[in-house]
Parts: C-alpha cells; structure tokens; sequence
C-alpha cells in the first residue's frame, strides 16, 4: 500500500478515492488472513476476485477489471495484487509443509 500512498490525494474525485478504500480493505483483509494462515499453519482462504491471479495477470491476457482510476494508478493496484498473489500461493505452499514438521 505505499506505492498508493502519494497517489489519490485529497483532490482526487471521489470515485477515485472510494475505489482505493474498496481495494484498500480487499487487500488488508487478503493479508490479515495471510498472516493468521501462517500462525495457524493452515492454508489461507481464497484471494478477493480483484485479487485473484486471473485479475492481476496480464501475460494470461487477461486485463484487470475497468476503473475509473488513471493508467498510472491502474498499474500500481495490479503490482500490489500481484505480490499478494505471490504471497498466497507462498502461504499456500508452506500450510502442507508446516503440519507435516509439527505433527498431528
């Protein structure tokens, strides 16, 4: 979230603004269960459709989902849905492993 930090100052319309706390509250949510997955040694729950792999990748050809936000700002919310990508699938891959080491 800090690459957003400058983005959407208190000039920027509203729409833009609201959309940053939707996506905002997706991803804090996205990382609270990452790191309550890790504690808990348990695989994390599904990532937020925004987030999803499909959604953030564009080699895949497929484009993120229209917003009103600029170009700029569009390609900084797609890099920050990828790298929770790749911290679930992280998580993802470390639960199995990390029951095995404690036992049942």
């Amino acid at each position: 979230m800090v690459a957003l930090a400058s983005s959407p100052g208190p000039t920027a319309p509203p729409s833009r603004r609201e959309e940053l706390a939707r996506f905002e509250r997706r991803v804090g949510s996205a990382l609270e269960d990452l790191a309550a997955a890790v504690a808990e040694q348990r695989p994390p729950a599904p990532l937020p459709d925004v987030l999803a792999p499909e959604a953030a990748d564009e080699d895949a050809g497929v484009e993120p989902a229209p917003t009103t936000l600029g170009t700029l700002f569009e390609a900084q919310l797609v890099r920050i849905a990828r790298q929770v990508t790749v911290l679930h699938a992280a998580v993802s891959r470390a639960a199995p492993a990390a029951r095995e080491r404690s036992g049942p």
